[in-house]
């Protein structure tokens, strides 16, 4: 494994969009490779959990190895096409921008 003793490293996570039987579902997965095969992630929904029960959690040893699980999750939803509020103001500011650079350019009569 890549990752060394961190095998957040090598987290990969997919999404199969599939038609199912009643309608569209996705099934997120995440998983790394260990010498002995496949370690996953179990992701499963809990539902019914009365207020003041424990919660189901995930642990991480470090910092590290939560930023290194996180990241591919990032990545997926930017393949997604999903950003957070920041960015996409940042996205629609930088749009803004270069079409008042164009029309800048055009008032100046400066070619590109």
């Amino acid at each position: 494994m890549g990752g060394g003793d961190n095998p957040m490293k090598d987290l990969h996570v997919e999404v199969d969009d599939g038609i199912r039987d009643f309608g569209r579902k996705y099934r997120l997965a995440a998983w790394w490779v260990e010498p002995e095969g496949y370690a996953a992630i179990n992701l499963e929904v809990k539902r019914g959990i009365q207020e003041g029960a424990d919660l189901p959690y995930v642990e991480f040893e470090s910092r590290e190895m939560l930023e290194d699980f996180l990241r591919p999750f990032v990545r997926l939803a930017e393949r997604l096409g999903i950003k957070n509020d920041e960015a996409a103001a940042l996205t629609g500011e930088l749009k803004a921008t270069k079409h008042h650079l164009e029309d800048m350019r055009l008032l100046a009569k400066v070619k590109k």
